[in-house]
């Protein structure tokens, strides 16, 4: 076992809560994918968990060679199968403490040196965290998000990395 996680996802319009559950996350239920910053090209991990209800929670980071150089990372959820956006992101402050740029949410983190760089080798929700979801088609300039999910306070994730197209413990 790598984590545990408690989750929620509800849909925003009509309140109605789609599921809802408590899981332990273990090492083969983690999907690591390379991934390419759109900002400035540099390269990155998606690294993605099942939750239920056909939707998924995903940390995205990009490792720097110094621990310094960690400014923030981000937090997706995403439907599979539905063309959605998802992305929040989280501003480190401090050592191991990062906060959510925009509404509440507040999380530690650890780093391990790896030969990508510096990663998230483990994270903690240190309070609830909304991730919005919107339809990636929609031309609203700030859409309203169709779905949340919700991971709440006490979850954690000891995150995996990848080498040579493996998924093996940090």
């Amino acid at each position: 076992m790598i984590g545990k996680i408690k989750w929620e996802i509800q849909e925003v319009k009509s309140g109605k809560t789609l599921g809802a559950g408590e899981r332990e996350v273990r090492l083969k239920d983690v999907r690591i994918s390379k991934i390419t910053s759109e900002g400035d090209g540099s390269p990155g991990f998606r690294k993605e968990i099942p939750l239920g209800e056909g939707f998924k929670v995903a940390l995205l980071e990009f490792p720097t060679q110094s621990k310094d150089g960690i400014t923030g990372f981000g937090l997706s959820a995403d439907r599979p199968g539905v063309e959605d956006y998802s992305l929040e992101w989280f501003t480190v402050e401090g050592a191991d403490h990062a906060l959510k740029l925009q509404e509440p949410g507040e999380l530690s983190f650890g780093l391990t040196k790896t030969p990508s760089g510096w990663e998230q080798s483990a994270t903690e929700f240190v309070s609830d965290v909304s991730l919005r979801i919107v339809k990636a088609n929609d031309t609203d300039p700030d859409p309203a998000p169709v779905w949340r999910v919700k991971i709440f306070n006490g979850s954690v994730v000891d995150w995996p990395r990848l080498v040579n197209g493996k998924v093996v413990p940090n």
